[in-house]
Formats: structure tokens, C-alpha cells, sequence
């Protein structure tokens, strides 16, 4: 247990997670899995609800051995005010660990946000991590406050790491 206790927390900001299924929930649990058999410390902080998931998830268990908390937005899982409601929730809770760390968020909006509020009011790294098609993100794209609002998480994050050669550039 002293090995875990030296190594930095990874704390996995996904918007989904166990028992959803799909690109982002597999990705997260296998680098989770990895990370904790190499000794390193690793919390997936996610939404309690949302993607068609029950909203009586519990709000925090193990799954694989992976600590897991969701946390839950303010309404129906959708909008902004979820999405705010969320972001602070996570941050709250962050701060209550007061635990530098590495944040690595899994997608744009509010992961990414969380990120890098944690990373500037905790200390650690930042790392952004595109799990999806330029197609999706494309459409963030459409307006001033859009385009604005994604070149300033890829800016503010410490580390952007693309899967795909689509998403390059």
C-alpha cells in the first residue's frame, strides 16, 4: 500500500462510465485496470445519469477494482445547467481530496473544463484526451463562442492526446 500512497492520483474525468459501454466507458476501465496493476492511484470521477444509464447508479463503488464516484447534474442530465452543475460538483469534490494530481478529461465541455479548474486551484497536470470523431467536435465548431470556447480548452490543458489521425491538426 506504500507504493500507491507515493504515486500521484489519476483522477479519470469521464462523461460515462461502467455499466455504459462504447468507445469512452471501455477506454477509461482498461487504462484504469492498467494504471492500478503498475501501482498508481486512480479515481474515475463521472455523471451519475445520462446516455440512457438508470439514474440509481450508486453514487460511488468499485468496478473492477477501480474506485468510481458519479456525481449528478442539476435537471435531466442534458443542458448546460447539468453540465455546470456537474463540473462544480467534481471540483468540490476535488478539492475535498486536496490531492494534486493528474486530470485527465475525456472529451471536451465540461471534462476538460474540470481539468483545468483542478489543475490551477490543485497543481498536477492536465491532460485532454479526444475519444471521438472530428465529425462530433466539428459541430461545436459552428460559432464564434464555439470555435472560441474549444481553442481555449486546448489551450489551457497541459497535454492533448489525439486517438485518431482524423482529429490531427
Amino acid at each position: 500500500m506504500e507504493r500507491a500512497q507515493s504515486q500521484p492520483v489519476v483522477w479519470m474525468i469521464a462523461p460515462t462510465f461502467a455499466p455504459a459501454t462504447g468507445g469512452t466507458p471501455v477506454f477509461v476501465r482498461w487504462l484504469s485496470r492498467a494504471l492500478l496493476r503498475r501501482g498508481w492511484r486512480v479515481e474515475v470521477v463521472t455523471r451519475r445519469h445520462g446516455s440512457g444509464l438508470p439514474v440509481d447508479l450508486p453514487a460511488r463503488e468499485e468496478v473492477d477494482g477501480i474506485p468510481v464516484l458519479r456525481i449528478s447534474g442539476y435537471g435531466s442530465g442534458r443542458g448546460k445547467a447539468s453540465s455546470i452543475s456537474y463540473a462544480l460538483g467534481v471540483l468540490w469534490h476535488l478539492l475535498r481530496q486536496r490531492q494534486p494530481g493528474i486530470f485527465q478529461a475525456l472529451d471536451l465541455g465540461a471534462p476538460a473544463w474540470i481539468a483545468v479548474g483542478a489543475r490551477c486551484l490543485l497543481g498536477g497536470r492536465s491532460v485532454l484526451r479526444l475519444c471521438i470523431g472530428s465529425a462530433i467536435y466539428a459541430r461545436r465548431m459552428t460559432s464564434r463562442l464555439g470555435r472560441w470556447l474549444v481553442w481555449a480548452q486546448l489551450r489551457l490543458v497541459d497535454q492533448v492526446v489525439v486517438l485518431n489521425n482524423d482529429l490531427e491538426g
